[in-house]
């Protein structure tokens, strides 16, 4: 019965009338042994008025993957796969598809890690359904959801449950149970509630016992097993303390397995493996049953966790790699828990990864490879390449010593530091015998080659390097299908001017990634996505995929992925002319070495400077994101902010500033043919020159060609300030007026409060347009956007992470904002 309980009661009514009004939610019961979460988790089944589907974590299960899952979801034991996000997206489908449903998970500190991943994932995802999860635990899982902690029963709340169940108080048991209600209940005299479960055991005979511990070594197998093992053991499934052949409460397993002899353990799991016909149930209960080193179960375990992986419980298979270094050759100890901490590692648990690779203690290029990884992807940049670096030269893996190059590479570019980028450069690049590694080689050799020698480097004869370049990446860009080498590539054709085909390779790695559902590596390929976005002017788009980005980044542990993010979505604000948040970021970046992160956001603050006219703000900015303090740029961030310098240096009347960077520019530029930077170098040589007119108009056309809406708006503004300061003010109006209506199409209103105002002074009047979509929010826009192109409510929620009936949502609201009632129209509207 329950007693008292107000305020939890209340929260679970909160939660279930929430889900019954369809907006689902999760909440956690945390408190310790027997303080009545149980009990909470009852009510909450009386109270839902729905379905409900129910777990309870079993402390033997903890270490089979997706086995908590299963349960609560047979319909997903077929789903089951390699990746663990997919798995997650499709129990996010089946529990939107049975709503309205009440999930419970009693004891949730026990569940395996897998699980606990996958029901995380849909607790964040269902907003919009009519879902209500309750999870209920000792521990800290779960910390980011809404929880309610569960605290001992006042002094007039326990009286009432003891006479409720006894009839009468004893001030003894009053005293001792310190308003535990479970202590209450089962009248203990003093300790803890597992001692009195503890005590109760003791005083039954031998086989009872036995029987009891089989029960709570077996976790949720089935009755066949537990027969099995009974028989096996000699023993009978007979007792008052068990209910259909089940403790009437969780505490008893615990308490039971925990006062049992080693030799009592170690028989029990040694019947449980003789049981069972699942072969990982079978080898984990093996594993239970040793006592000492036994190579042939450890390499069982081993062989289970490959089994593990393969279905995406990378850390079950973490855990069963660590239980083999435990048993086995302690020649193969270290090896094994290496392998497990890559298990974590790919199972997004970066402490467990750091503590097993701690625990291994050996220097080998896969360790060398996690740590870097880590240091890349959560860490600081340089570390990362002080890691790698020294490590490449032990990996007889020719296909990991170039992965590892390519991570030192990345985070070399990442801090611009020149000493690091000359560490990467003095490492030999490897010889892989796959095919695509072996092409992505050559090109690195390539580029190092023709960096190695400026004359090469910024001249024509670096194109003999470049065609060849451009070949092997265009043969790449058909066949390969893994996400990060299409990165990779995708990064070396935007460095040679190839900007369709560098779109084209980094739309495929997203693409691939997204259909995979690895959450990580999609974040980081968005990063890119994001920049296309920017310099194309598709600002929508470019806030859709960095809010997307920073999102998944953050559930994947990504952490400077999401910096990268945060600073992209920084710029973005200052280009709609929106409060910027850079001085975190620029903090964050630093710390982390991310200078790509802090020449985002600094150009955000340049550019929003440029636009409202502050020159001299906008001059100390860029500099700084080009290579002053407090950030470290590098010579490529100084090359990408040149365009944007020239013009705040001529503006704030330092036209020889703007001289001294205009050279390094026009060679790069040259050694190109790209259009995109053809267009930004005629723009600045039209800020420099005595005669602006013929290099606007050379600017102008190669904008064109190109497909830079802003930068191509840019240069019509400057051109018709150009015009009307030349007293031409008829012709100014075109350029102006064009340059104004592109401004607000794209949502950037202090740039086209710039060029109205140059339009009024020509004496034109101005009407400002109004966009009727502006009001939808990024990720209603890319909704909207995947349903204008015909894609349904469930491939939408398949492609964004999100359940069926959220799309709905958010299209009724599209649908509302935008005045229209079809999809049709949507179409229309999204053009």
């Amino acid at each position: 019965m329950l007693v008292g309980r107000s305020v939890e009661r209340a929260a679970i009514d909160a939660l279930l009338a929430d889900a019954a009004g369809g907006r689902g939610g999760a909440l956690v019961l945390r408190g310790e042994a027997g303080i009545g979460k149980t009990a909470l988790c009852d009510y909450a089944e009386a109270q839902a008025g729905t379905p409900a589907r129910r777990t309870t974590g079993a402390e033997g299960e903890s270490g089979l993957g997706y086995a908590a899952l299963q349960r609560l979801v047979p319909e997903l034991t077929e789903a089951i796969g390699p990746d663990p996000f997919a798995v997650a997206v499709k129990a996010l489908t089946w529990i939107s598809d049975a709503a309205p449903v009440l999930i419970v998970v009693d004891d949730a500190h026990w569940i395996d890690p897998a699980s606990a991943q996958a029901l995380l994932f849909v607790a964040r995802r269902i907003e919009r359904e009519p879902v209500a999860m309750l999870f209920a635990t000792r521990g800290e899982e779960f910390a980011d959801l809404p929880e309610s902690r569960i605290e001992a029963l006042a002094e007039p709340e326990a009286r009432e449950l003891l006479r409720a169940v006894h009839g009468h108080v004893q001030p003894r048991v009053l005293a001792d149970a310190a308003g535990n209600p479970l202590a209450l209940v089962e009248q203990s005299r003093g300790g803890r509630v597992e001692r009195m479960f503890a005590r109760q055991v003791a005083d039954r005979v031998e086989e009872e016992r036995i029987a009891l511990l089989l029960v709570a070594a077996a976790g949720h197998a089935n009755e066949l097993v537990l027969r099995r093992a009974a028989r096996i053991l000699g023993v009978t499934l007979e007792s008052d303390l068990l209910r259909h052949g089940r403790f009437r409460h969780p505490l008893m397993r615990s308490a039971v397995y925990d006062s049992a002899f080693d030799t009592q353990r170690w028989a029990v799991h040694y019947a449980l493996a003789e049981a069972h016909d699942d072969p990982d149930e079978r080898i984990w209960h093996r594993s239970k049953a040793t006592a000492g080193p036994d190579e042939d179960v450890a390499g069982q375990l081993a062989e289970a966790a490959t089994r593990m992986a393969a279905n995406g419980a990378y850390l079950a298979a973490s855990d069963a790699l660590e239980r083999a270094a435990e048993l086995g050759d302690e020649k193969l100890r270290g090896e094994r828990l290496t392998q497990a901490a890559e298990a974590a590692w790919h199972g997004g648990d970066g402490r467990r990864t750091s503590a097993l690779l701690d625990a291994a203690r050996v220097r080998t290029a896969q360790s060398i490879y996690l740590r870097g990884a880590m240091e890349v992807r959560s860490g600081v940049s340089t570390d990362a390449v002080r890691i790698l670096v020294p490590g490449i030269a032990m990996a007889t893996d020719p296909g990991l010593a170039l992965r590892m190059l390519l991570l030192a590479r990345e985070a070399a570019f990442n801090t611009a530091a020149p000493e690091m980028l000359a560490m990467v450069e003095q490492v030999p690049v490897p010889k892989p015998d796959d095919r695509h590694e072996a092409a992505i080689a050559r090109i690195f050799e390539l580029f190092r080659s023709a960096h190695a020698d400026p004359a090469l480097a910024y001249r024509s004869g670096a194109m003999r390097y470049r065609d060849e370049c451009v070949a092997l990446i265009t043969e790449l860009g058909e066949s390969l299908t893994d996400p990060e080498l299409l990165q990779v590539a995708g990064g070396m054709a935007h460095a040679l001017g190839e900007a369709g085909m560098s779109r084209a390779l980094r739309l495929k790695a997203v693409a691939v990634a997204r259909e995979r559902a690895a959450l990580g590596i999609l974040a980081t390929t968005l990063e890119s996505i994001v920049d296309e976005e920017v310099a194309r002017g598709r600002f929508d788009a470019a806030e859709q995929a960095a809010e997307e980005g920073h999102r998944l980044a953050i559930e994947a542990g990504r952490t400077n992925s999401a910096c990268v993010h945060k600073a992209s979505l920084s710029l973005l604000a200052g280009l709609r002319g929106r409060e910027q948040a850079t001085a975190q970021i620029l903090t964050e970046a630093t710390e982390r070495q991310l200078v790509r992160a802090a020449v985002t956001a600094l150009r955000g603050v340049g550019l929003a400077a440029l636009a409202a006219g502050r020159f001299e703000d906008a001059v100390r900015a860029l500099e700084t994101s080009a290579g002053g303090k407090p950030v470290p740029g590098g010579p490529a961030a100084a090359l990408s902010a040149t365009p944007d310098l020239v013009e705040a240096a001529v503006r704030a009347g330092d036209p020889a500033r703007a001289h001294r960077l205009f050279e390094p520019f026009r060679l790069w530029v040259e050694s190109l043919g790209s259009a995109e930077f053809t267009a930004l170098l005629a723009r600045c040589r039209a800020l420099l020159d005595d005669d602006p007119e013929p290099h606007f108009r050379a600017a102008l056309a190669a904008h064109a060609e190109s497909g830079q809406v802003f930068e191509h708006a840019r240069t019509r503004l400057l051109y018709g300030e150009f015009l009307r300061r030349d007293r031409r003010r008829a012709e100014a109006r075109e350029p102006l007026r064009d340059a104004m209506e592109t401004f607000e199409r794209l949502g950037t209103p202090v740039w086209a409060a710039r060029a109205a105002a140059e339009l009024r002074a020509t004496g034109e009047t101005v009407r400002s347009r109004t966009d009727t979509t502006e009001a939808l929010t990024p990720q209603e826009r890319q909704i909207a956007e995947a349903a204008g192109a015909g894609a349904t409510n469930r491939e939408i929620a398949a492609r964004l992470f999100l359940s069926p009936r959220t799309v709905d949502y958010h299209l009724r609201k599209v649908f509302r904002k935008l005045g229209i009632s079809s999809r049709t129209e949507l179409i229309r509207a999204t053009r």
